[in-house]
């Protein structure tokens, strides 16, 4: 909460400020440009959200920190102070959904645990997901916790409450000879051998997202990837669809894509006669785009149960060779529309480099980077392509991150910027 101290309009011209400053500096958009001396940073909705810029996050992943109360040890929920590796136990977190606060998880003794992940679904149900240190037995560990978790909140299944414990392997981590715990920078891998599921037995959760008549649902597994904020997807979704208009007959390309948030709405739009190819990198939300968009999955509307999906798993970079190479067979359209989600360091040189020649329409790029966004549009405008509008969200309040929406069309044939030096890159 790095912004908690600020009122949150100055919260948002100060954010507005950071996306003009990157645009200008990294990017080479003049700041006399209408596209910066017009931008703010649009508030979230308040639909759902009682509490304004608190209790917002559907999602919260806490590391546990051994707690010493009345000569007892015990180990709660933590997390980590500014720039330390070493976590503390917390009683509250501000920025959480109130529904996942009122658990009061900072009760649990999570002896044998080494992260918690707590989720709320858009249909009011938790899933608790408990990671498993692998020097403990889950089944002793699933029991002690379940047996807490009754005793907190009465019956889980009736109260819509999941557990979801799941082991780690691969660690070459040592128990701290004091604690019995492994040391904090573990490099655990999950497995699935030894799931154990309680209460309401889910591993997963439903979202649903609307935008006007528009209803998309989606299944996320727990570990799997989902806006944090709880009025995001409606937000984002709504956003993509006025900004780069998709529309009947086209080839659009969701990429980093995640469960198909936009991919779900991109096929409503361009129908039986279009085509989306969503390409997704980690196995266990592209298993879930899969799952979405099989001939009957969840996130397929009436608009696109005969629209072509193609789900593929994979590095973005060389997703976009071997699609170049099927376009060049015939087997894909022309891309008509892009969207382009990067995580937090951005698309880079070669992303960029690769879609571009593919020769689509327009692209939408989702940053929540502002640098990353800047760096990548001068890339893009050395390209060829030119930046034609900007909406800004105040998707995390109270942070210093900010969800920037950037659209790009190709450009007319002109004299291009000159190639970047190496600090652009």
């Amino acid at each position: 909460m790095e912004y908690g101290h600020l009122e949150p309009s100055e919260q948002r011209r100060y954010k507005a400020e950071i996306v003009r400053t990157q645009l200008h500096r990294l990017g080479g958009i003049p700041l006399e440009s209408p596209l910066l001396t017009n931008l703010i940073v649009e508030s979230m909705p308040n639909r759902d959200l009682v509490e304004g810029d608190l209790s917002w996050r559907s999602r919260i992943r806490y590391t546990t920190a051994k707690s010493i109360e009345d000569g007892t040890t015990y180990w709660r929920i933590g997390m980590y102070p500014y720039h330390s590796s070493q976590p503390v136990p917390v009683v509250d977190f501000p920025l959480v959904a109130r529904e996942l606060r009122d658990l009061e998880l900072h009760k649990l003794n999570l002896l044998g645990v080494r992260e918690l992940e707590a989720t709320l679904s858009s249909r009011g149900r938790i899933l608790l997901q408990f990671m498993v240190d692998p020097r403990f037995e889950p089944t002793h560990v699933a029991k002690e916790i379940e047996r807490q978790c009754i005793q907190l909140w009465g019956e889980l299944a009736k109260r819509k409450i999941s557990l979801f414990f799941t082991p780690y392997s691969g660690s070459k981590a040592k128990p701290s000879k004091r604690s019995g715990q492994p040391s904090v920078h573990s490099p655990y891998r999950r497995v699935r051998q030894g799931d154990i599921l309680l209460g309401g037995g889910l591993r997963s959760v439903t979202e649903e997202v609307s935008f006007g008549p528009r209803r998309f649902s989606y299944q996320v597994s727990a570990g799997g990837f989902w806006q944090i904020h709880r009025c995001a997807p409606s937000t984002l979704m709504g956003t993509m669809l006025t900004m780069l208009r998709p529309t009947l007959g086209e080839c659009a390309l969701d990429l980093y894509a995640g469960a198909g948030l936009f991919t779900a709405a991109l096929a409503d739009a361009v129908g039986s006669e279009g085509t989306v190819i969503s390409v997704e990198g980690s196995p266990v939300t592209h298993r879930d785009a899969r799952s979405n968009f099989a001939p009957d999955g969840p996130s397929r509307s009436d608009n696109s149960k005969e629209t072509r999906v193609e789900v593929i798993r994979g590095d973005v970079a060389q997703s976009l060779q071997d699609l170049k190479a099927a376009h060049s067979l015939g087997q894909i359209p022309t891309p008509d529309a892009v969207v382009l989600d990067p995580s937090r360091e951005g698309a880079n040189r070669k992303v960029l480099e690769r879609l571009n020649e593919l020769k689509p329409g327009r692209i939408l790029y989702v940053a929540c980077d502002p640098a990353a966004l800047g760096r990548d549009t001068a890339i893009l405008r050395e390209l060829g392509w030119d930046l034609v509008q900007v909406r800004a969200f105040d998707m995390y309040p109270n942070t210093h991150h900010v969800e920037t929406l950037a659209l790009f069309h190709r450009a007319p044939a002109r004299i291009r910027p000159a190639r970047l030096s190496k600090r652009h890159k």
